[in-house]
């Protein structure tokens, strides 16, 4: 059975799936369960079933051969990433768009203790199932939906941040609560199709173009303190490179 949360039931079976993916539990282009025995296992509807491996299709986890079944798809091609050499409070989101004279605001939608899965552990270089504080936020300019952002850190370390005012910038919860100062960012990003719940929060329809956005800040010494994933609206985004204070690698 799916763990009782608020979330949809479609959106918990594909969260569980794609952990499996992530963990290299099923490898890339071996089978994955059918229809029918997700339902068997999950105690789920076929309709369910369908939606969630929809949405795995539409992140280009799986893929589907007519008569054979659905398969994990390879992981897909790195062709570079963004390394942010020093972080400023000028260089954050909310202060860019105030500088613009862009309304920004941010709301929490939740907060929960997990272990962390293969991508969170790798991310903060912490044990697998390790206990991670997860940040669930939600982002607008004008008052228009932009971005919804999940943010990690390592719970047995910095999970005293849970109590504070989770809507500021995490630079400045780090700092107030730890006097730690995030001087390095190395970022990810990889266009996306919306699925049916993000898609509602951006105020978009399901299968939006969106940019997926996986981001690591670590302090000065290197430690990797934030691990946080946000997904784009792709009519609210565009991305610039200034290569004087950015560079590219290519791994």
């Amino acid at each position: 059975m799916l763990k009782d949360t608020a979330s949809p039931l479609y959106y918990r079976l594909k969260e569980i799936l794609r952990e499996k993916i992530d963990d290299g539990e099923w490898k890339a282009h071996s089978a994955i369960p059918s229809i029918r025995a997700l339902c068997a296992m999950y105690g789920i509807s076929t309709t369910t079933a369908k939606q969630a491996i929809q949405e795995l299709t539409h992140e280009g986890k799986v893929y589907a051969m007519q008569g054979k079944g659905t398969f994990v798809a390879a992981p897909q091609f790195a062709a570079g990433r963004v390394e942010y050499t020093e972080i400023s409070a000028d260089v954050m989101l909310n202060a860019r768009m105030k500088a613009i004279g862009i309304k920004y605001s941010c709301v929490l939608l939740g907060v929960e203790r997990q272990p962390a899965n293969r991508v969170v552990a790798d991310a903060l270089a912490i044990p697998i199932g390790a206990p991670s504080l997860k940040i669930t936020r939600f982002k607008k300019a004008n008052d228009e939906p932009m971005l919804i952002e999940q943010v990690y850190v390592d719970a047995g370390k910095y999970g005293k941040i849970e109590t504070a005012d989770l809507t500021r910038p995490m630079y400045e919860i780090i700092k107030l609560a730890y006097s730690i100062e995030l001087k390095k960012s190395v970022e990810k990003f990889t266009p996306v199709f919306l699925e049916s719940a993000d898609a509602q929060i951006l105020d978009q329809k399901p299968g939006a173009l969106a940019l997926s956005n996986e981001r690591t800040s670590l302090s000065q010494g290197g430690e990797a303190i934030i691990y946080a994933r946000s997904l784009i609206r792709g009519d609210k985004c565009k991305m610039y490179v200034d290569l004087t204070q950015l560079r590219t690698l290519n791994k």
